[in-house]
């Protein structure tokens, strides 16, 4: 195909498809990090009876 060719054979060509190749990846980087962090154990939140002691009037 005379298109891509001339897409691929120019520096402009190489530099658009190396582009789109870096947002794919790290799109799917981001993908798989995100969903790691969300199977990963939250920290104990403070519970609502440590609230009310803290925010208590003295």
């Amino acid at each position: 195909m005379p298109i891509l060719n001339e897409l691929f054979g120019t520096w402009i060509g190489w530099l658009s498809m190396l582009t789109i190749a870096f947002i794919i990846g790290m799109a799917t980087y981001l993908f798989f990090y995100v969903r790691r962090e969300m199977k990963r154990p939250v920290s104990p939140r403070i519970t609502e009876r440590q609230a009310k002691s803290f925010h208590a009037p003295r």
